[in-house]
């Protein structure tokens, strides 16, 4: 191939006296992605000397998307994670920024609610704890100021069944309520029984 030949074909004559073998001769440019996931378009041994990651030949920086770093991700519970953003944004947390972490960010927690417990008591809690501790959670926007918590307690009914109810449906529906704290894994409700009358006849009794 004849100088002419060369720059005909696009290339670049080295001059006189030169070889392949000594000749440099610069390698196209592809994609280099960088750890902190900037990308340039660079020679590959200019990339890995500059601490990047070659993407291939025929690459560039229009096409090809770079891993971008970990950053803190706050959750709607509080918690935190380091995690790429959009593994972040898939998994519902908000990402905190290039270069945040979680040692640093504060993930605001949740917002409380009233929450009744079985024992007519109320906290403001997590909804989710507040389920995870037998409660009910109230609603969004209230708090223990402003909620009445039925107790609810061990419910004994004319034909022994037993339903844990708050006292006043308890009554309404025709039962005993048994006190504050019972349950019915540990209270045993009296079922009726028949009751012999002098006169021959016989009636049922309720156990109350």
């Amino acid at each position: 191939m004849t100088p002419a030949d060369c720059t005909n074909a696009g290339g670049v004559p080295q001059g006189p006296g030169t070889d392949c073998l000594t000749a440099s001769c610069p390698q196209p440019t592809e994609a280099c992605c960088f750890p902190d996931g900037t990308c340039a378009d660079l020679d590959p041994s200019d990339c890995l000397n500059q601490g990047g990651s070659p993407q291939g030949v025929n690459t560039d920086c229009l096409t090809v998307f770079c891993p971008q770093p970990p950053e803190a991700c706050c959750f709607p519970d509080g918690s935190c994670a380091q995690l790429d953003p959009l593994d972040c944004a898939n998994q519902g947390g908000t990402p905190q920024g290039p270069g945040s972490d979680c040692l640093t960010v504060f993930c605001p927690p949740p917002p409380t609610e009233a929450c009744c417990l079985p024992d007519g008591s109320c906290t403001d809690d997590d909804p989710n704890m507040c389920l995870a501790a037998g409660g009910v959670p109230q609603g969004p926007g209230t708090d223990c100021t402003g909620v009445f918590c039925p107790s609810i307690e061990a419910c004994c009914f004319p034909d022994g069944s037993c339903v844990e109810l708050d006292p006043n449906d308890c009554l309404n529906q025709g039962g005993f309520p048994q006190g504050i704290g019972t349950d019915c894994g540990t209270i045993f409700c009296l079922p009726p029984e028949a009751c012999c009358l002098p006169d021959g006849g016989c009636i049922e009794t309720s156990p109350d």
